[in-house]
């Protein structure tokens, strides 16, 4: 098995490792220690089943069937009938699932088919970005609580005062814990975030937007530009990700596969019901 670093913070293109077969302990070590370090790994894999794409998210977390159908898979797509995030608007940076009391652990998108000009996904570092914040800024943090809402899809910010009463809304710890990771995160994304809990309105957005720009720096993200076969699979707690507008010249789909961390036992099906919601209003 090989690595190449594919930036500052984020990421690692991992070869010589077969998906389509079982995988070596040493390789399983391997895979856990590149996860825990670069927090997103890319492979490139022609024709991977969604089996064989289940089985690597299974090396960091519980698979979790999305959609609660059994399939275990969703597609993010505007081609395919049942796909999501279909529209070409650009998607806010966010971790995914922070309106539910268990944010998803892992992520995986599987590159089935891209347009001509690919929208790229681009990557944040929370984590990493905690420890360049201002001393008071991030010791202040350690002991807040955050209010996220969402549930109604992936394009707009929603606030807890002006959405509908069919929005999740959940509190979180700012410095989220992270198994994956072995410490603690940072949860300030532009999406699902709404404000610091007891803080003055006009304090928590002012400190949202400092943590934004060290959290968005050029530094501490990665850009992946798609090719057809790409499995790039990330910690959801560690890292936010955002889409560029999709051109409108081709079919774009690619196959997601997430997993939950083993310590979470029950779950509802809230994301499929959200998922229908957007599927409703246009994808």
């Amino acid at each position: 098995m090989q690595q190449a670093q594919l930036s500052e913070r984020i990421g690692t293109l991992v070869t010589g490792v077969d998906l389509t077969a079982p995988f070596t302990d040493e390789v399983v070590e391997a895979l856990l220690e590149a996860m825990c370090g670069r927090k997103l790994l890319v492979f490139r894999a022609a024709d991977l089943s969604a089996e064989d794409q289940a089985r690597v998210v299974d090396l960091f977390a519980n698979v979790w069937d999305e959609r609660g159908d059994g399939s275990r898979h969703i597609f993010v797509s505007n081609a395919r009938a049942g796909g999501v995030l279909g529209r070409p608007d650009g998607l806010l940076f966010h971790s995914d699932c922070l309106y539910m009391p268990a944010p998803l652990a892992v992520i995986s998108l599987y590159a089935i088919e891209m347009p001509m000009s690919p929208s790229p996904t681009v990557f944040a570092n929370s984590l990493a970005a905690a420890g360049d914040l201002p001393p008071e800024l991030r010791s202040r943090l350690d002991d807040a609580t955050g209010l996220f809402v969402g549930g109604l899809g992936g394009y707009e910010r929603l606030r807890s005062d002006t959405a509908s009463d069919e929005a999740m809304r959940v509190e979180h710890p700012i410095r989220f814990p992270d198994a994956l990771a072995g410490e603690a995160a940072m949860l300030v994304d532009e999406l699902y975030f709404d404000r610091f809990v007891d803080w003055e309105l006009e304090e928590s957005d002012a400190a949202r937007d400092e943590i934004h720009e060290h959290v968005y720096a050029e530094h501490n993200t990665y850009v992946h530009h798609w090719q057809v076969g790409d499995l790039v699979v990330w910690d959801n707690i560690a890292l936010q990700h955002g889409r560029r507008p999709v051109p409108d010249d081709g079919p774009r789909t690619l196959r997601r596969v997430v997993g939950l961390d083993r310590s979470v036992t029950e779950y509802e099906h809230l994301t499929g019901k959200a998922l229908e919601i957007e599927a409703a209003r246009g994808r």
